[in-house]
């Protein structure tokens, strides 16, 4: 992930949605900003997003858990994610609210 014109922090996804998601990082984000992330899936393709922070709060081992919500997808990524969301059995319940 990378924030504004920083260099790229690592984090760990720890929920994922159509509509945003959770990631543990040692950056504390603050609400508002934005993100660019550089996802590896599990099916060894990748997602690339705009997101901005929604909350943040402390996590385990001095870590911080972000919620993400997404602003723009690049390069076919939204497909890319919704066709791994429906392929996971685990992740298939994982819509956004108003998709029906």
């Amino acid at each position: 992930m990378r924030h504004g014109y920083e260099r790229w922090r690592s984090g760990e996804v720890i929920d994922i949605s159509r509509g945003g998601l959770r990631c543990s990082s040692t950056y504390e984000f603050s609400t508002g900003d934005t993100v660019y992330f550089l996802l590896s899936l599990d099916n060894d393709e990748s997602i690339s997003v705009d997101a901005t922070a929604i909350h943040t709060q402390n996590g385990d081992n001095g870590d911080f858990e972000t919620g993400f919500a997404f602003t723009r997808f690049y390069d076919g990524s939204e497909a890319v994610l919704h066709a791994y969301m429906d392929a996971d059995d685990d992740l298939a319940g994982c819509r956004d609210e108003n998709e029906a």
